[in-house]
């Protein structure tokens, strides 16, 4: 993948991270009877969920991070760079780590909400905004690693390469 794919990839993933905290993240719903299962029923009631942004979630965090390293890819596609106190390859440092810890906010969050209830008229568990979010973390954490091996370290230098193994 080139260097402008890997910053693309990057830039959507940071949008796509904004979109998935503000979806539900866990939701809870209850049957309540209403002795209409005759004509249609039981009639579920829905109680809200919460985003990302509620509750004990991390999606604050990681939805400042997951901007932030979007914002950095596509500053680097762009090459809009001339200005500001970062060069590229710090620019692209810079994105891989704000992914990188949005996506190790997600797995916590993930990992640490338990797998949900479904007893009696009760259902409760993750809802689909978390797992949009995991998702766009972790292929925005591999597009700003990309980008990192592929952005020169100073401007018209080749890309590093690893050393050269002694004869």
């Amino acid at each position: 993948m080139d260097q402008k794919r890997a910053a693309l990839l990057t830039a959507c993933c940071g949008a796509a991270i904004f979109i998935g905290v503000l979806m539900p993240w866990y939701s809870v719903s209850i049957e309540v009877p209403t002795g209409l299962e005759g004509r249609g029923g039981p009639w579920g009631q829905g109680l809200p969920s919460l985003n990302g942004t509620q509750g004990d979630f991390l999606g604050t965090p990681t939805l400042i991070l997951g901007l932030a390293g979007g914002i950095a890819a596509a500053l680097l596609r762009s090459g809009k760079t001339q200005g500001l106190p970062l060069n590229a390859r710090q620019l692209a440092l810079a994105s891989l780590g704000t992914m990188g810890l949005a996506a190790l906010l997600t797995v916590i969050d993930v990992t640490s909400h338990g797998k949900g209830v479904s007893s009696g008229p009760m259902n409760a568990g993750k809802s689909f905004g978390i797992y949009l979010t995991l998702l766009a973390t972790l292929a925005g954490t591999y597009g700003a690693w990309v980008l990192t091996r592929n952005t020169p370290d100073a401007p018209g230098s080749p890309p590093a390469s690893p050393p050269a193994s002694p004869p």
